[in-house]
Parts: structure tokens; sequence; C-alpha cells
């Protein structure tokens, strides 16, 4: 049968999501890459715009400056079960308290400890963004966001029941 094609499902409950303006470009393109696997949502959140490849599963928020913070907005829409790559450590603490898993771009978990021990947002004006990142360093990347994703379980779906 011929027709439109068929738009691409997206995997349901977890979501991934990324504090864009600290995020190196390598990592970013590791998550791309990871979304259109897992077919996962992968939201980018940033006070800038941000270029990504054409997928059904990548989008981006932009949030003005002054409105809110991209750390912020992650906050209010993020989902129990769902992954965030961060460096800020504020926005970390924030991650856990609300049942998520916080992810740095260099492949180490946040934990509440280490989020309460350095609870400073990053910079805006030196944002920490360094698209210098080893090969070694990206597949430990990767490495950890697979473990991640078969790890913690995503939370449950909510069942369609006839009523």
């Amino acid at each position: 049968m011929r027709g439109r094609p068929r738009k691409p499902q997206v995997t349901p409950g977890r979501k991934l999501w990324v504090d864009a303006d600290t995020c190196p470009a390598p990592i970013m393109g590791i998550m791309f890459r990871i979304a259109d696997r897992q077919r996962m949502t992968l939201t980018l959140v940033a006070s800038e715009s941000q270029q990504w490849p054409n997928s059904s599963y990548i989008r981006s928020v932009v949030i003005p400056v002054g409105i809110s913070t991209p750390a912020q907005r992650i906050t209010e829409m993020l989902g129990s079960g769902d992954l965030v790559i961060t460096r800020d450590s504020a926005l970390a603490q924030q991650v856990i308290i609300k049942q998520a898993v916080a992810l740095h771009p260099n492949g180490e978990l946040h934990s509440r400890l280490s989020a309460e021990q350095s609870a400073k947002p990053v910079a805006a004006d030196n944002k920490g963004k360094s698209d210098t990142i080893h090969q070694r360093d990206q597949l430990i990347f990767t490495s950890q966001v697979e473990k991640v994703l078969a790890i913690v379980p995503p939370p449950p779906v909510a069942s369609l029941s006839a009523v």
C-alpha cells in the first residue's frame, strides 16, 4: 500500500535533555546518534539557537535572556527517569531531586553529594564549552550513556484500558 511515509515512532517514557549552552559539539553529536538509534526524544535547551541534524527525535528550545534560564526550563520539563547532560552542578542537583539522571559531558554521573558540594551554575560568560574532546573521552561518554539507558528503567507508561 502506498501513501505518505510513516513518521518514525518515538519510544515513550524517558527523554534526553542537553544543557546545550555548555555542551561540547562532539558530545552533542553523540547524543544525536543515540536519540536516533534509541528513538528517544532529545531536547537541546539553550539561550541561543542551536543547529542539529534533521531528525524526528531532536528538537530545540531557546530561552530568551531574562525570561528564564536553560537550567530552569529543563527542571520544569524534566520527568522521572530522564537523562540530562549538563556541566551545571545546581541543575544536576535539581535533576537528582526529580528522580532523573544527570551526566557530565566528561561521562561522570553527578551524584547528590557532588551536586551539593559544588552547587554553582556555570557562568554565562565562560561557559566552559570546549569542542576539543579526545576520542577516548568520547568513547567513555558514549559507554556511560548506554549504561545509564540500560540500567535505569524508564518510567511506566500508562496503559489504556477499555472503558
